[in-house]
């Protein structure tokens, strides 16, 4: 007779007794390693899990992570290392909670046969902030406040300024949303109010449109060309960098491009020189090229310094980070690893050969 409970490093269940009853065996199904760190959140959901779950261990903390790892079926992280991977040799289901995987040893994975699971309960925060950044470009925000904080100098109607020193209202543009997934819905749903025409673009164009759009293409030139502002939601994968480089560029003369993906699907340096001579006419950026090194602050997101142009307002790939995003991924990531368990079947399965 076999009995299953299981034994995370800091959850014991006050009903198991110190030995097994005559006959009785205790044992796991399966290890399930948390390699992260884990906060309040992520142990509420994680205890909540094992409560489900008693015929699996469950074990987190970062030292029982290390001991663990190499006879883990299932691992739930933010990142990991070829390394580590080489170290998890009974891996078989690895399940972030983020959305982006172009920093995870995606070819490895698929040699292996290991799957892998990333959350998007980031999407409409992503969204939200990409909005905020879209108005506060188009509204002046910065430059309003930082002259009359800095230089007390006023701007337009107060001061006798023309038309030529207003801000400009979304209403009557064309938003294009080059990816048009669970983000670029989102987006879509915030902006569409504002009395803006919505298009989407994708590789596949759904049999019903979406609500939220007014269009959907597949064409990512057509969608340039009739968007005001286009908007880039697309993973990092090797079809995707580079694609926005020098001769795509040029088609967006007067037009403003905003980046909430990965800063490499533009290419820098045909960006910079475009923003010089207005094509774009602007950008507003949320990812970029360069990062500081881990455990640093400081440190330029550009070689070509293009945060400090003037027609670019920047933010430090800050769209996803908030609360209530974090710990959505945390809700998804243990509601994926549910479903792993119960049939095998968890969402949000990435496809290894196309990286999202």
């Amino acid at each position: 007779m076999a009995a299953y409970f299981n034994f995370p490093e800091i959850f014991v269940p006050p009903f198991l007794p110190l030995a097994p009853p005559a006959g009785v065996e205790y044992h796991f199904c399966m290890k399930i390693v948390v390699y992260q760190p884990v906060n309040a959140a992520w142990k509420n959901a994680l205890s909540r899990l094992a409560a489900d779950f008693p015929a699996h261990e469950i074990i987190w903390g970062k030292e029982q992570a290390e001991e663990h790892l190499a006879s883990a079926e299932v691992v739930l992280c933010t990142s990991f290392s070829e390394e580590q991977l080489q170290q998890a040799r009974s891996l078989k289901m690895l399940l972030v909670s983020i959305t982006g995987v172009d920093h995870l040893p995606l070819a490895q994975l698929k040699q292996r046969g290991v799957r892998l699971a990333n959350t998007h309960g980031n999407a409409r925060y992503v969204a939200e902030h990409t909005a905020a950044l879209i108005l506060g470009y188009f509204g002046r925000i910065a430059p309003f406040h930082n002259n009359l904080a800095s230089e007390n100098k006023w701007h337009g109607f107060w001061v006798g300024k023309g038309l030529d020193d207003s801000w400009q209202s979304l209403h009557g543009k064309t938003v294009s949303i080059i990816g048009a997934g669970a983000i670029g819905g989102w987006i879509a749903r915030f902006l569409r109010p504002f009395g803006m025409r919505v298009t989407g673009c994708r590789r596949s164009i759904p049999a019903v449109l979406p609500e939220e759009y007014d269009s959907m293409t597949a064409s990512l030139t057509e969608a340039v060309d009739e968007g005001d502002i286009v908007v880039i939601v697309l993973p990092s994968t090797p079809e995707t960098r580079g694609l926005f480089d020098s001769s795509l560029l040029k088609r967006m003369k007067g037009k403003v491009l905003v980046n909430v993906g990965r800063g490499n699907i533009i290419d820098e340096k045909a960006l910079y020189e475009g923003l010089l001579e207005g094509s774009p006419a602007a950008a507003v950026l949320d990812a970029w090229w360069k990062y500081p090194p881990s455990g640093e602050t400081e440190g330029p997101p550009s070689a070509y310094s293009i945060h400090t142009l003037p027609n670019v307002l920047a933010s430090p790939h800050i769209a996803g980070f908030v609360e209530q995003a974090v710990n959505a991924n945390i809700e998804q990531a243990c509601a994926a690893v549910r479903e792993y368990l119960e049939d095998g079947n968890p969402r949000n399965e990435v496809d290894l050969s196309r990286g999202y």
